[in-house]
């Protein structure tokens, strides 16, 4: 369970661990900071909102910026969002791709850490252009998705800041028409007063990363 001793801190990670901006956050924190006691815990989808309204984790690091009652959200950074594609796919000869280019290409998510975040997402998007999303969610870890898109099972979408991680025999390009930029953030208990919280929120908001554009806490009614 979470704990308001000092130093203690538990984390629900809904973004990817891939990210270089979570990695240096996570990397940096714990350097600056050696005698925390950091511990990560994985999710899915909204699981991660009654753990922080009960005490049981301080603070979640999710995709997208919600606004949920009783929850206090800052974005902690945001980054160009890309589509990754097989190398042999028609696209990938295009260095930029446009929504209308993938709006008849099946997706694939995973169904834990920030896939259904993404799924809903994409949904809203083809929406707004007047497409149905054709989606498929399968049960394996974001890596193993990657291996995925390889074989032809189909698309994605990632952050920029994640291209770096990508398995051989995939391409990533950035997406436009308008340019995307998707937010990463930072959710926590507004009742919640752990000092370590308090400590790694605000290390997170004078953190460095390339692309970033924090904004302000915003507290959910």
């Amino acid at each position: 369970m979470a704990s308001n001793q000092e130093g203690n801190l538990d984390i629900a990670m809904l973004a990817t661990l891939s990210s270089r901006f979570t990695q240096d956050l996570l990397r940096d924190y714990s350097a600056r900071y050696p005698e925390s006691n950091l511990r990560v815990h994985r999710g899915v989808g909204t699981e991660h909102l009654p753990r922080l309204l009960d005490g049981r984790l301080d603070v979640a690091i999710v995709v997208g910026n919600p606004t949920i009652a009783g929850i206090t959200t800052r974005v902690l950074w945001d980054e160009q969002l890309m589509v990754a594609i097989p190398s042999s796919h028609g696209l990938a000869g295009k260095q930029v791709i446009d929504w209308q280019d993938v709006v008849q290409e099946t997706f694939i998510l995973t169904a834990t850490g920030a896939g259904p975040e993404v799924h809903a997402y994409l949904q809203r998007r083809f929406a707004e252009l007047g497409f149905v999303l054709n989606a498929e969610i399968h049960e394996v870890n974001r890596e193993d998705l990657m291996h995925l898109v390889t074989l032809g099972f189909g698309v994605t979408l990632l952050g920029e800041s994640t291209v770096a991680a990508l398995v051989p025999g995939i391409e990533a390009r950035p997406l436009r028409a308008p340019v995307e930029r998707i937010p990463t953030s930072a959710l926590w208990a507004s009742h919640n007063g752990n000092p370590a919280l308090k400590r790694f929120l605000r290390f997170a908001s004078e953190h460095p990363a390339e692309g970033k554009n924090a904004s302000a806490s915003r507290r959910g009614s």
